[in-house]
Protein backbone atom coordinates (compact mmCIF):
# COMPACT_ATOMS: atom_id res chain seq x y z
CA UNK A 1 0.00 0.00 0.00
CA UNK A 2 1.17 3.61 -0.72
CA UNK A 3 2.40 6.03 1.63
CA UNK A 4 0.66 8.90 3.10
CA UNK A 5 0.26 12.00 4.63
CA UNK A 6 -2.49 11.16 6.74
CA UNK A 7 -2.56 14.37 9.06
CA UNK A 8 -1.12 17.15 9.69
CA UNK A 9 -1.26 20.43 12.50
CA UNK A 10 0.10 23.63 11.84
CA UNK A 11 0.97 25.98 15.67
CA UNK A 12 1.95 29.69 14.89
CA UNK A 13 2.99 28.99 11.61
CA UNK A 14 2.60 31.80 8.98
CA UNK A 15 -0.89 33.02 9.37
CA UNK A 16 -1.94 29.99 10.86
CA UNK A 17 -2.54 29.74 14.61
CA UNK A 18 -4.01 26.50 14.50
CA UNK A 19 -4.67 24.46 12.02
CA UNK A 20 -5.72 20.69 11.41
CA UNK A 21 -6.49 18.76 8.56
CA UNK A 22 -6.89 15.00 7.38
CA UNK A 23 -5.57 14.11 4.20
CA UNK A 24 -6.96 12.04 1.06
CA UNK A 25 -5.07 11.07 -1.91
CA UNK A 26 -6.06 14.03 -3.76
CA UNK A 27 -6.25 17.06 -1.70
CA UNK A 28 -7.16 20.65 -3.12
CA UNK A 29 -6.78 23.83 -1.00
CA UNK A 30 -8.99 26.37 -2.82
CA UNK A 31 -9.40 29.84 -1.82
CA UNK A 32 -8.56 33.25 -2.38
CA UNK A 33 -4.66 34.66 -2.92
CA UNK A 34 -3.45 35.46 0.82
CA UNK A 35 -5.73 32.63 2.59
CA UNK A 36 -2.61 30.63 2.96
CA UNK A 37 -2.96 27.61 0.39
CA UNK A 38 1.01 27.49 -0.10
CA UNK A 39 1.94 28.11 3.59
CA UNK A 40 0.13 24.35 3.78
CA UNK A 41 2.27 23.30 1.02
CA UNK A 42 5.32 24.62 2.66
CA UNK A 43 4.49 22.63 6.22
CA UNK A 44 4.39 19.48 4.49
CA UNK A 45 7.72 20.06 2.60
CA UNK A 46 9.08 20.94 6.37
CA UNK A 47 8.10 17.59 7.30
CA UNK A 48 9.14 15.97 3.96
CA UNK A 49 13.17 17.84 3.73
CA UNK A 50 13.51 19.47 7.34
CA UNK A 51 13.05 22.90 5.44
CA UNK A 52 11.34 25.57 3.64
CA UNK A 53 10.95 25.31 -0.26
CA UNK A 54 8.91 28.32 -1.45
CA UNK A 55 10.08 31.05 1.38
CA UNK A 56 14.15 31.00 1.60
CA UNK A 57 14.37 34.26 3.24
CA UNK A 58 14.87 33.56 6.91
CA UNK A 59 13.06 30.75 8.87
CA UNK A 60 11.96 32.57 11.63
CA UNK A 61 10.08 34.32 9.32
CA UNK A 62 7.57 31.15 9.39
CA UNK A 63 6.94 31.57 12.71
CA UNK A 64 3.09 33.79 13.18
CA UNK A 65 3.62 37.23 13.99
CA UNK A 66 3.90 38.25 17.94
CA UNK A 67 4.48 34.48 19.38
CA UNK A 68 7.95 32.75 20.14
CA UNK A 69 7.74 29.16 17.95
CA UNK A 70 6.04 27.70 15.35
CA UNK A 71 5.60 23.72 15.60
CA UNK A 72 4.20 21.48 12.69
CA UNK A 73 2.60 17.75 13.23
CA UNK A 74 2.33 14.98 10.83
CA UNK A 75 1.62 11.86 10.38
CA UNK A 76 2.80 9.52 7.45
CA UNK A 77 2.61 5.80 6.84
CA UNK A 78 0.44 3.34 5.26
CA UNK A 79 -2.33 1.35 7.12
CA UNK A 80 0.17 -1.66 6.27
CA UNK A 81 3.35 -0.03 7.72
CA UNK A 82 1.92 1.58 10.06
CA UNK A 83 2.04 5.27 10.99
CA UNK A 84 4.96 7.46 12.54
CA UNK A 85 4.42 10.84 13.46
CA UNK A 86 6.67 13.71 12.56
CA UNK A 87 7.09 16.99 14.15
CA UNK A 88 8.96 19.82 13.39
CA UNK A 89 9.49 22.79 15.80
CA UNK A 90 11.52 26.30 16.05
CA UNK A 91 11.64 28.89 18.61
CA UNK A 92 12.85 32.26 18.08
CA UNK A 93 17.08 32.42 18.57
CA UNK A 94 17.40 28.40 19.09
CA UNK A 95 17.78 25.71 16.90
CA UNK A 96 15.24 24.21 14.28
CA UNK A 97 14.36 21.05 16.52
CA UNK A 98 12.70 17.61 14.41
CA UNK A 99 11.34 14.36 15.87
CA UNK A 100 10.27 11.47 15.05
CA UNK A 101 8.02 9.71 17.21
CA UNK A 102 8.52 12.44 19.74
CA UNK A 103 12.11 11.24 19.73
CA UNK A 104 14.29 13.74 18.51
CA UNK A 105 16.77 12.94 15.23
CA UNK A 106 21.09 14.02 16.00
CA UNK A 107 21.13 15.37 12.78
CA UNK A 108 18.13 16.31 10.38
CA UNK A 109 19.99 14.84 7.51
CA UNK A 110 19.15 11.13 9.08
CA UNK A 111 15.32 12.37 8.30
CA UNK A 112 15.99 12.65 4.58
CA UNK A 113 14.36 10.30 2.18
CA UNK A 114 11.75 9.31 5.21
CA UNK A 115 9.17 11.18 3.52
CA UNK A 116 10.22 11.38 -0.46
CA UNK A 117 8.44 14.64 -2.37
CA UNK A 118 8.84 16.78 -5.58
CA UNK A 119 6.99 20.04 -6.11
CA UNK A 120 6.47 21.82 -9.05
CA UNK A 121 6.01 25.58 -8.81
CA UNK A 122 6.39 28.74 -10.84
CA UNK A 123 9.10 29.73 -9.07
CA UNK A 124 11.00 26.18 -10.53
CA UNK A 125 11.48 28.29 -13.55
CA UNK A 126 14.90 29.82 -12.07
CA UNK A 127 15.98 25.45 -12.72
CA UNK A 128 15.92 26.51 -16.42
CA UNK A 129 16.86 30.32 -16.93
CA UNK A 130 18.54 31.08 -13.45
CA UNK A 131 22.31 30.08 -12.89
CA UNK A 132 24.27 27.15 -12.37
CA UNK A 133 23.59 26.89 -8.72
CA UNK A 134 19.90 26.53 -8.97
CA UNK A 135 20.48 23.49 -11.13
CA UNK A 136 22.97 21.88 -8.85
CA UNK A 137 20.58 22.31 -6.00
CA UNK A 138 17.62 20.26 -8.25
CA UNK A 139 20.60 17.57 -7.94
CA UNK A 140 21.31 17.60 -4.74
CA UNK A 141 17.82 17.68 -3.89
CA UNK A 142 16.69 14.85 -5.86
CA UNK A 143 19.99 12.34 -4.98
CA UNK A 144 20.09 13.29 -1.09
CA UNK A 145 16.43 11.52 -0.96
CA UNK A 146 17.50 8.67 -2.42
CA UNK A 147 21.13 7.83 -1.58
CA UNK A 148 22.35 8.94 1.97
CA UNK A 149 26.36 8.62 1.06
CA UNK A 150 25.68 11.23 -1.64
CA UNK A 151 24.16 13.30 1.18
CA UNK A 152 27.08 12.85 3.18
CA UNK A 153 29.83 13.47 0.72
CA UNK A 154 27.88 16.74 -0.32
CA UNK A 155 28.12 18.05 3.32
CA UNK A 156 31.49 17.06 3.50
CA UNK A 157 32.44 18.49 -0.01
CA UNK A 158 30.94 21.78 1.26
CA UNK A 159 33.05 21.49 5.05
CA UNK A 160 36.42 20.79 2.63
CA UNK A 161 35.30 23.59 0.18
CA UNK A 162 35.11 26.54 2.72
CA UNK A 163 38.42 25.72 4.58
CA UNK A 164 40.12 25.88 1.18
CA UNK A 165 38.51 28.91 0.67
CA UNK A 166 39.73 30.30 3.69
CA UNK A 167 42.95 28.99 3.49
CA UNK A 168 43.52 30.74 -0.10
CA UNK A 169 41.59 34.10 1.06
CA UNK A 170 44.54 34.35 3.90
CA UNK A 171 47.22 33.90 1.15
CA UNK A 172 45.78 35.96 -0.59
CA UNK A 173 45.56 39.18 2.11
CA UNK A 174 49.13 38.30 3.26
CA UNK A 175 50.62 38.13 -0.06
CA UNK A 176 52.20 34.62 0.98
CA UNK A 177 51.79 30.93 -0.39
CA UNK A 178 52.19 27.38 1.36
CA UNK A 179 50.51 24.96 -1.06
CA UNK A 180 51.70 22.54 1.19
CA UNK A 181 48.40 23.58 3.36
CA UNK A 182 46.35 22.81 1.12
CA UNK A 183 47.61 19.10 0.38
CA UNK A 184 45.59 17.02 3.00
CA UNK A 185 42.61 19.43 2.05
CA UNK A 186 42.98 19.24 -1.94
CA UNK A 187 43.00 14.86 -1.61
CA UNK A 188 39.93 15.23 0.93
CA UNK A 189 37.99 17.69 -1.44
CA UNK A 190 38.84 15.20 -4.41
CA UNK A 191 37.67 12.46 -2.54
CA UNK A 192 34.66 13.69 -2.06
CA UNK A 193 34.24 15.62 -5.36
CA UNK A 194 34.49 12.42 -7.78
CA UNK A 195 31.94 10.57 -5.98
CA UNK A 196 29.56 13.39 -6.27
CA UNK A 197 30.64 13.59 -9.73
CA UNK A 198 29.88 9.99 -10.56
CA UNK A 199 26.49 9.71 -8.70
CA UNK A 200 25.69 13.22 -10.34
CA UNK A 201 26.38 11.61 -13.92
CA UNK A 202 24.17 8.50 -13.22
CA UNK A 203 21.16 10.80 -12.08
CA UNK A 204 21.74 12.86 -15.12
CA UNK A 205 22.07 9.96 -17.39
CA UNK A 206 17.92 9.13 -16.25
CA UNK A 207 17.17 12.51 -16.20
CA UNK A 208 18.04 13.03 -19.59
CA UNK A 209 16.22 9.80 -20.94
CA UNK A 210 13.00 11.07 -19.18
CA UNK A 211 13.25 14.39 -20.36
CA UNK A 212 13.49 13.35 -24.00
CA UNK A 213 10.68 11.17 -24.07
CA UNK A 214 8.20 13.51 -21.78
CA UNK A 215 9.26 17.12 -23.56
CA UNK A 216 8.26 15.26 -26.54
CA UNK A 217 4.84 14.08 -25.46
CA UNK A 218 4.08 17.63 -24.31
CA UNK A 219 5.09 19.14 -27.49
CA UNK A 220 3.17 16.86 -29.41
CA UNK A 221 5.95 15.01 -30.82
CA UNK A 222 7.08 18.39 -32.70
CA UNK A 223 9.95 18.87 -30.62
CA UNK A 224 12.95 17.04 -28.92
CA UNK A 225 14.62 17.86 -25.65
CA UNK A 226 18.23 17.50 -24.67
CA UNK A 227 19.62 17.34 -20.95
CA UNK A 228 23.23 17.36 -20.57
CA UNK A 229 25.63 17.19 -17.11
CA UNK A 230 28.52 19.14 -17.89
CA UNK A 231 31.37 18.43 -14.78
CA UNK A 232 35.19 18.94 -14.69
CA UNK A 233 37.11 17.00 -17.17
CA UNK A 234 38.29 13.26 -16.41
CA UNK A 235 37.48 11.17 -13.48
CA UNK A 236 39.51 12.69 -10.51
CA UNK A 237 39.75 15.98 -9.47
CA UNK A 238 42.92 16.20 -7.43
CA UNK A 239 45.38 17.24 -10.82
CA UNK A 240 42.85 20.07 -11.74
CA UNK A 241 42.83 21.58 -8.23
CA UNK A 242 46.83 21.29 -8.24
CA UNK A 243 47.08 22.99 -12.14
CA UNK A 244 44.42 25.79 -10.82
CA UNK A 245 46.40 26.24 -7.97
CA UNK A 246 48.29 29.80 -9.03
CA UNK A 247 44.79 30.83 -10.47
CA UNK A 248 43.22 30.16 -7.54
CA UNK A 249 45.48 32.33 -5.43
CA UNK A 250 45.34 35.23 -7.27
CA UNK A 251 41.07 35.10 -7.24
CA UNK A 252 40.95 34.14 -3.56
CA UNK A 253 38.49 30.90 -3.87
CA UNK A 254 38.41 27.79 -5.76
CA UNK A 255 37.81 27.82 -9.21
CA UNK A 256 37.34 24.13 -10.04
CA UNK A 257 35.26 21.61 -8.86
CA UNK A 258 31.79 20.06 -8.70
CA UNK A 259 30.34 23.25 -7.28
CA UNK A 260 30.87 24.68 -10.90
CA UNK A 261 28.92 21.65 -12.06
CA UNK A 262 25.62 22.73 -14.46
CA UNK A 263 23.62 21.28 -17.02
CA UNK A 264 22.84 21.91 -20.60
CA UNK A 265 19.45 22.59 -21.39
CA UNK A 266 18.62 22.62 -25.20
CA UNK A 267 15.44 21.82 -26.73
CA UNK A 268 15.85 21.69 -31.02
CA UNK A 269 19.62 21.79 -30.22
CA UNK A 270 19.30 25.52 -28.74
CA UNK A 271 19.61 26.28 -25.34
CA UNK A 272 16.30 27.01 -23.77
CA UNK A 273 17.35 29.51 -21.37
CA UNK A 274 18.80 31.67 -24.32
CA UNK A 275 16.38 30.68 -27.22
CA UNK A 276 13.46 28.64 -25.73
CA UNK A 277 10.24 30.57 -25.64
CA UNK A 278 8.12 30.44 -22.38
CA UNK A 279 6.01 27.64 -23.89
CA UNK A 280 9.20 25.64 -24.27
CA UNK A 281 10.31 26.63 -20.89
CA UNK A 282 7.53 25.37 -18.70
CA UNK A 283 7.37 22.53 -21.13
CA UNK A 284 10.59 21.88 -20.22
CA UNK A 285 10.13 22.49 -16.36
CA UNK A 286 7.69 20.38 -16.39
CA UNK A 287 9.24 17.49 -18.31
CA UNK A 288 12.26 17.75 -15.93
CA UNK A 289 9.86 17.14 -12.95
CA UNK A 290 8.28 14.16 -14.19
CA UNK A 291 11.85 13.04 -14.66
CA UNK A 292 12.58 13.58 -11.40
CA UNK A 293 9.58 11.81 -9.72
CA UNK A 294 10.07 9.01 -11.69
CA UNK A 295 13.58 8.97 -10.60
CA UNK A 296 13.01 8.87 -7.27
CA UNK A 297 10.23 6.69 -7.43
CA UNK A 298 12.80 4.35 -8.83
CA UNK A 299 15.14 4.62 -6.39
CA UNK A 300 12.80 3.86 -3.54
CA UNK A 301 11.74 0.70 -4.95
CA UNK A 302 8.44 2.09 -6.34
CA UNK A 303 7.61 4.42 -3.08
CA UNK A 304 6.08 7.06 -4.46
CA UNK A 305 7.17 10.66 -3.72
CA UNK A 306 4.06 13.11 -2.19
CA UNK A 307 3.70 15.77 -5.26
CA UNK A 308 3.26 19.09 -4.59
CA UNK A 309 1.57 21.54 -6.86
CA UNK A 310 1.57 25.01 -6.67
CA UNK A 311 -0.13 27.47 -8.28
CA UNK A 312 0.05 26.03 -11.57
CA UNK A 313 -3.25 26.97 -13.07
CA UNK A 314 -2.37 30.52 -12.94
CA UNK A 315 1.22 30.32 -14.54
CA UNK A 316 0.98 26.88 -16.66
CA UNK A 317 -1.73 27.53 -19.42
CA UNK A 318 -4.52 24.93 -18.92
CA UNK A 319 -3.87 22.29 -21.49
CA UNK A 320 -0.55 21.79 -19.90
CA UNK A 321 -1.74 21.40 -16.77
CA UNK A 322 -4.39 18.81 -18.13
CA UNK A 323 -0.96 17.00 -19.97
CA UNK A 324 0.83 17.18 -16.46
CA UNK A 325 -2.20 15.49 -14.65
CA UNK A 326 -2.73 12.77 -17.55
CA UNK A 327 0.53 11.84 -17.50
CA UNK A 328 0.78 11.56 -13.66
CA UNK A 329 -2.20 9.54 -13.61
CA UNK A 330 -0.81 7.24 -16.47
CA UNK A 331 1.58 5.63 -14.21
CA UNK A 332 -0.53 5.60 -10.92
CA UNK A 333 -1.04 8.43 -9.00
CA UNK A 334 0.55 8.93 -5.16
CA UNK A 335 -0.50 11.77 -3.04
CA UNK A 336 -1.11 15.17 -4.54
CA UNK A 337 -1.44 18.31 -3.24
CA UNK A 338 -2.72 21.35 -5.32
CA UNK A 339 -3.38 25.10 -4.95
CA UNK A 340 -5.67 27.39 -7.03
CA UNK A 341 -8.11 30.23 -6.40
CA UNK A 342 -10.91 28.57 -8.37
CA UNK A 343 -12.35 25.09 -7.82
CA UNK A 344 -14.20 24.85 -10.83
CA UNK A 345 -10.45 24.85 -12.79
CA UNK A 346 -9.64 22.15 -10.59
CA UNK A 347 -12.34 19.76 -11.21
CA UNK A 348 -12.29 20.06 -15.06
CA UNK A 349 -8.60 19.27 -15.18
CA UNK A 350 -9.08 16.37 -13.21
CA UNK A 351 -12.03 15.25 -15.46
CA UNK A 352 -10.12 15.79 -18.45
CA UNK A 353 -8.05 13.28 -17.20
CA UNK A 354 -7.43 9.53 -18.91
CA UNK A 355 -6.83 6.46 -16.66
CA UNK A 356 -8.16 5.28 -13.43
CA UNK A 357 -8.19 8.43 -11.34
CA UNK A 358 -10.98 10.01 -13.23
CA UNK A 359 -12.98 6.89 -12.49
CA UNK A 360 -12.95 7.46 -9.10
CA UNK A 361 -12.30 10.83 -8.87
CA UNK A 362 -14.62 11.10 -5.35
CA UNK A 363 -13.72 8.68 -3.97
CA UNK A 364 -9.83 10.23 -3.92
CA UNK A 365 -10.28 14.05 -3.92
CA UNK A 366 -10.80 16.25 -0.83
CA UNK A 367 -11.26 19.79 -1.54
CA UNK A 368 -10.73 22.51 1.28
CA UNK A 369 -11.78 25.76 1.20
CA UNK A 370 -9.99 28.53 2.76
CA UNK A 371 -11.66 31.37 3.55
Amino acid sequence: MQDYLREIQLINFKNFDNFEAQFAQINCFVGKNGVGKTNILEAIHYIAMCKPYFYKNSEEDNIRFDENFFAIHGHYGSDDTGFNKFSCSLKREEKKKFRRNDNPYSRLSEHIGAIPIVVVSPSDHVIISGSAEHQRTFLNYTLSQCDRDYLEALKDYTKTLEMRNKILKVFQQERTFDNTQLDSIDYLMSFHGNKIKAKRAALCEHLSEGVKRYYKILSSDSETADFEYESFEGEDMLPLLQIALNRDFCCGFTTVGVHKDRLNLTVNDHKVRNFGSQGQQKSYLLALKLAQFDYICQQLNGRKPILLLDDIFDKFDFQRVCQLLNLISEQGFGQIFITDTHLNRIEEAFANTNGSISQSINEKMQILLLE
